[in-house]
């Protein structure tokens, strides 16, 4: 999932963005949203709905 996102060319402009899903792959998206791309935090909504359990 991730290796995708940071493979994608987002479009130009002020970007929003919205992750749901998994709890910490939605953390690892917002990151790289953030850290990576330079999108401002207020900009990246992002909720964890579940957590996958360790086995």
């Amino acid at each position: 999932m991730i290796r995708t996102l940071r493979e994608l060319a987002l479009p130009a402009g002020t970007p929003y963005a919205f992750v749901a899903g998994e709890s910490t792959m939605v953390t690892t998206v917002r990151r790289h949203l953030c850290a990576e791309r330079g999108i401002a935090r207020e900009r990246v909504y992002f909720g964890g709905y579940w957590k996958v359990a360790p086995h």
